[in-house]
């Protein structure tokens, strides 16, 4: 996938500082078993901190299409999801994620860490089985230094980056209002959801929701003309049903992206200008029109489709 554009300026790499790599027992309470990573950005405890640190801070609504390899890629294919808080107009702030450590995926990252400039070390009031914090070295080499850490904490992987972090008191406070920030998990939104326009028909199937990450089948019946019928797969935060659709057509297979709201009934669709490099995505800082005449109403009947 392409890179995606930081509205803030600032890097979602989070690496690490520091000296000696010791791993004292975890202590925080929530575990993977009964929380899972944020669904919405703007209703975080972790906000809270962050205007702590940074007065007139806000969700700043980022629309991430992340590039193949990075961990904003590993986070968001893993059901996790990433927050930007700060101030836009002066570009002041932080991006902070999170995932569920499946497949020990946390330690599958830390060569690149490493190779980053990333340090292993303790933080003086956070308990974690591993702490990687940019080293002072590899911060020195940054055109805007950026503080940056990954913490591998009860079974979630927990990114935490920002040029305002200055101090280990700092980043400690992030950290717990991070974990904080972990959630029961919602209520599915998997099943059946038909939208009907004209003699037009449109089946969405979501088949698995896996903390925040999605797969659907889709199918769209339009009278005289080719109908369409694939895969979807992306990430529901924020309320927002986003992916890349891979369908047949016309007796060949296409890739676009596909963009959903959620809401109190189902699903609406929505539409942005495509990406005049690359039609399959939109063009990003989206844009979206949402169009109320696509409404997907929880259905039966998606099964046959």
């Amino acid at each position: 996938m392409k890179k995606l554009t930081l509205a803030i300026g600032l890097a979602l790499l989070l690496t690490s500082c520091g000296n000696s790599t010791p791993k004292p027992a975890p202590t925080i309470t929530p575990t993977a078993a009964s929380f899972a990573p944020p669904t919405n950005c703007a209703s975080t405890p972790l906000l809270g901190a962050v205007v702590n640190l940074v007065p007139g801070a806000t969700w700043i609504d980022t629309s991430w299409t992340p590039a193949a390899g990075t961990d904003l890629e590993a986070i968001y294919s893993a059901g996790g999801i990433a927050c930007s808080y700060g101030i836009q107009r002066s570009e002041v702030g932080g991006t902070f994620a999170w995932a569920r450590n499946a497949d020990d995926l946390y330690n599958s990252r830390v060569d690149g860490w490493k190779a980053a400039g990333q340090i292993e070390r303790v933080v003086k009031g956070i308990s974690a089985e591993r702490i990687f914090v940019i080293s002072d070295a590899a911060k020195s080499k940054m055109e805007i230094p950026s503080f940056s850490a990954n913490l591998l904490i009860n079974g979630f992987w927990i990114q935490i980056g920002g040029a305002f972090i200055n101090s280990d008191a700092q980043l400690a406070a992030l950290v717990k209002a991070a974990v904080a920030s972990l959630v029961k998990p919602a209520a599915p939104i998997t099943g059946c959801y038909i939208g009907k326009l004209s003699k037009d028909i449109y089946y969405l199937n979501i088949l698995t929701q896996s903390d925040n990450a999605v797969t659907a089948s889709i199918f769209y019946n339009t009278y005289e003309k080719d109908d369409s019928t694939g895969e979807f797969a992306g990430s529901y935060t924020n309320g927002i049903l986003d992916g890349l659709y891979t369908f047949d057509s016309e007796g060949s297979t296409s890739e676009r992206e596909l963009i959903f709201k959620g809401s109190a009934t189902g699903f609406i669709a929505g539409y942005a200008e495509p990406d005049p490099v690359n039609s399959t995505y939109f063009f990003r800082p989206l844009s979206v029109t949402w169009e109320k005449q696509f409404t997907f109403l929880p259905a039966t009947g998606c099964l046959a489709k």
